[in-house]
């Protein structure tokens, strides 16, 4: 077991950051990425109950990915299917608050972007799983749009 997700946030700040610091390791004992990958993308990093926790780990987790993302190869479908709904913009006046602000998410895009760009895959593939991430956002972004032109013609 790596850490806890109660542990004090300082604790798990640290962990984070140490990761990411002597994130060559993980080219010597690839191992232990899955076990790492999962501590980001749960409740002991970007889903963590503290937003200042929630807020540092989606940065470190951007250096995490630009740093080793050919050694997460194996792993880029699953992580952009545990990130994708927190990728979901939510505008303030509908009283839900997303778990990372907008500058959180663009260092997660920032990261899914990294992963999908420098992997393995045919273009095609890539293609397909760039247009599943920005859709939502695209859809998003179309229902605002027209929000904004039926207040303007009002």
């Amino acid at each position: 077991t790596l850490f806890r997700s109660n542990q004090h946030t300082s604790v798990t700040l640290e962990f984070f950051e140490t990761v990411v610091r002597y994130d060559k390791f993980f080219t010597v004992e690839p191992q232990h990425m899955p076990h790492v990958l999962m501590a980001f993308l749960d409740q002991r990093g970007l889903r963590h109950p503290s937003p200042k926790v929630r807020s540092r780990t989606a940065y470190l987790f951007s250096r995490f990915v630009k740093s080793l993302n050919k050694q997460m190869s194996a792993f880029i479908e699953d992580i952009l299917n545990r990130i994708q709904d927190l990728l979901e913009l939510s505008p303030p006046e509908n009283g839900f608050h997303a778990l990372l602000s907008s500058d959180d998410q663009q260092f997660i895009f920032e990261a899914a972007g990294v992963l999908i760009v420098n992997s393995e895959y045919l273009p095609e593939r890539k293609w397909l799983l760039m247009t599943k991430l920005l859709n939502p956002l695209l859809e998003k972004f179309k229902i605002v749009l027209e929000k904004l032109i039926d207040r303007k013609s009002t």
